[in-house]
């Protein structure tokens, strides 16, 4: 099959004009029928369009085929841009700070797709909690970071919202809970609680839950790391209220698992954090359009 009818029919599908396709492509309006015509007859035959009156529609067939053509353009557009960039030599340094969720179960497999593609981009990246990461872009220790917005540490940053994480209460599997469908907050008056150390968003949203449920007083653990956090919970010393993201790979493997706590919406916000003259930098630029361009989803992780 020829790729270039695919493109016409691409044109023609979406704007539903012989002539604004041939205006697009810049070629003759019987140059686009005639392509269209051979493409049908590539397939089989079958009708593309149909007309009604002075418009043109899709066949259902037509419908099904511009499914494929869109993911076709949508393919060329990716190579071109992937070479452009490369043929350009876009190149320089970037410190990206980040928090220890971020950093650790997010940012790894997302920088070795931006150094594919950006080869010549030496990257650093600094991870820290939440208050520390933004003291680093406050004093420019690091270009832009990606963390919680913590107190009222970011005046005169610019902050975008990149990433929404549910928060999940995780206990060890022999936790005797795990036998009940859902949880009811004073069950757990009881169970020690495990916690990061303070200074992170995170911390303070699970604060705030066992302040309001009353749990306060099971705090019985600091820890400075999640990972750490993860295993103290697994040997069954404790729960803890964790972003769902770092422990995605535990709880999938079975080491881990969720307790269902009536009534939880505990989310977490991350943010884009920069300097208000930062999008002078190319390469901070060209990393802030990568990385909303990737959104991140639990398939980052798993």
């Amino acid at each position: 099959m020829d790729l270039n009818l695919l493109k016409t029919f691409y044109e023609v599908a979406t704007q539903l004009s012989f002539t604004k396709a041939s205006k697009k492509l810049y070629i003759t309006q019987p140059a686009v029928t005639s392509q269209i015509k051979s493409l049908e007859e590539s397939l089989g035959g079958i009708s593309l369009f149909k007309k009604i009156g002075r418009n043109i529609f899709l066949t259902n067939e037509g419908k099904i085929l511009l499914k494929y053509a869109t993911n076709l353009v949508k393919t060329e557009k990716e190579i071109l841009n992937i070479f452009s960039d490369l043929s350009k030599g876009v190149r320089g340094n970037l410190v990206i700070g980040a928090t220890y969720v971020m950093g650790t179960y997010f940012l790894p497999v997302f920088l070795g797709k931006f150094k594919m593609k950006y080869p010549f981009i030496d990257i650093k990246t600094v991870i820290s909690n939440s208050s520390v990461t933004i003291s680093n872009v406050k004093n420019g220790k690091v270009d832009i970071a990606i963390a919680g917005l913590y107190k009222n540490q970011v005046k005169s940053l610019v902050t975008k919202l990149f990433h929404t994480e549910k928060m999940v209460f995780i206990a060890s599997n022999n936790c005797s809970l795990l036998e009940f469908d859902t949880v009811e907050p004073e069950s757990l008056e009881s169970i020690p609680f495990i916690a990061r150390e303070k200074g992170t968003v995170t911390r303070e949203i699970a604060d705030k839950w066992l302040k309001d449920h009353g749990l306060y007083k099971n705090l019985s653990l600091e820890l400075g790391n999640v990972e750490a956090v993860k295993r103290m919970v697994e040997e069954g010393f404790g729960i803890t209220i964790i972003p769902e993201i770092a422990v995605a790979r535990e709880v999938k493997a079975g080491y881990l698992s969720i307790l269902n706590v009536k009534g939880n919406d505990l989310k977490v916000n991350y943010y884009l954090i920069y300097p208000q003259d930062a999008l002078s930098v190319k390469v901070i630029n060209v990393f802030i359009d990568f990385l909303t361009g990737n959104p991140l989803t639990s398939a980052s992780i798993s």
